[in-house]
């Protein structure tokens, strides 16, 4: 093996014959080494390492035969020719160093990227995120008292600018939304505090001199306990219809026969004050829709009508179709309304200054009006074309899925 030491970067052979296994051939350069005699010859190229006589080598092995001679061809005497097989080995030395080398240059190569990184992301990471972590301590300081606060975008990168809006958005809708819970619950208390005040006197007046009792007093009492029982009523019907809760119900019906019937019960109060009332453009026509809801808003919308007017004032009802979709609009003269009145009459509680001295209106009734437009898919809307004509205008679709 140790013959081969100066040449073992060159590649050596050896031939043999396939029948007996006799060699026939092989390098000069193994002189009196020989390799060993594969198995399994065929005439496909075989690739296998193996330890030759000068260390860890390649070998390709490869069987064949020779053709015959040219002459013995062509005069067709040619006897079938022997078949060989050939080993050619070539050292694996240089390769090995070769892949040895690269192998601990790679190695080193990625230690020092490691290190590299292990060094210089964290604090990369440190600073690049230190805009988002002040935004979440931000956002983790945010409670009810403290929702008027809003987040300073202009230090922020420009990917985070949009996260920084959206929450400046959601943080002015829950404000809003505290806004509304905290007048909502000032009004209730100011809405359920005079009923139960004037109970408490009633009370303490019948305690206080039962022999001389009025007999008006629990008819009074049952006015009052009937009046806050409407407010916690509406109160209820509200809160169902923003979770979703309100059932409805649809049946067919003629949507100008409705309206009439409705307004009936609010044509002597309307005589009273001599309201001048006007039905234009009622088309007749059907539609499919929760009646008791229907009835509901029509009601709300005919009491205010008259109840707001002014004596000798005008009340115009009128109905329509347009597509699949229907409008009923209730216009009657005011005074003393503007338009951010207007934009306020669905606000629950509110009510305006002339009617605060009335004790039979709690402020909820067109809240509740929209309410129950909105659930059957519609909506209830205001509007104050002209400075003396306040309009109401509920609008729905016209067919909807029977019951």
């Amino acid at each position: 093996m140790r013959e081969l030491d100066g040449r073992r970067a060159r590649p050596y052979f050896q031939l043999w014959r396939q029948r007996d296994g006799a060699t026939v051939a092989h390098s000069e350069s193994l002189r009196s080494t020989r390799l060993p005699k594969p198995e399994g010859v065929t005439d496909e190229p075989r690739l296998w390492n193996l330890d030759g006589p000068a260390g860890p080598a390649r070998a390709l092995a490869i069987a064949f035969r020779l053709p015959p001679p040219l002459e013995e061809r062509e005069e067709q005497q040619a006897a079938p020719s022997a078949a060989l097989e050939l080993m050619v080995v070539k050292s694996r030395n240089d390769l090995d160093r070769t892949l040895a080398t690269l192998a601990l240059v790679l190695v080193g190569t990625g230690g020092l990227l490691l290190a590299a990184t292990i060094a210089a992301v964290p604090p990369l990471l440190t600073r690049q995120l230190a805009p988002l972590k002040d935004l979440t301590e931000h956002a983790a300081g945010i409670n009810a008292p403290s929702l008027s606060t809003r987040f300073q975008t202009g230090p922020l990168p420009e990917e985070l600018a949009p996260i920084g809006l959206a929450l400046n958005a959601l943080v002015s809708r829950l404000e809003q939304a505290f806004e509304r819970e905290r007048r909502f619950s000032a009004d209730v208390a100011h809405e359920l505090r005079t009923p139960i005040a004037e109970l408490r006197a009633l009370a303490e007046l019948a305690m206080r001199w039962p022999e001389s009792r009025d007999l008006h007093l629990e008819s009074e009492a049952l006015g009052i306990a009937a009046q806050m029982e409407g407010v916690v009523t509406r109160l209820l019907a509200l809160l169902r219809s923003e979770r979703g809760e309100l059932a409805v119900t649809r049946e067919s019906a003629d949507l100008a026969t409705v309206m009439r019937r409705s307004w009936r019960p609010f044509a002597v109060a309307a005589a009273r004050k001599h309201l001048s009332v006007m039905w234009q453009d009622t088309e007749s026509g059907s539609v499919d829709i929760d009646l008791v809801l229907l009835r509901s808003i029509l009601a709300n919308l005919f009491e205010n009508a008259v109840e707001y007017a002014p004596a000798n004032g005008t009340v115009v009802i009128g109905s329509t179709f347009e597509s699949e979709r229907f409008a009923i609009r209730v216009a009657n003269t005011v005074t003393a309304l503007t338009s951010a009145d207007a934009a306020q009459m669905f606000d629950r509680f509110w009510r305006g200054d002339a009617a605060r001295a009335h004790g039979d209106h709690s402020g909820l009734g067109l809240a509740l009006a929209r309410a129950f437009a909105r659930a059957m898919g519609g909506d209830l809307e205001a509007g104050l074309p002209e400075a003396s004509r306040l309009t109401m205008t509920l609008t729905g679709p016209r067919r909807g899925p029977l019951s």
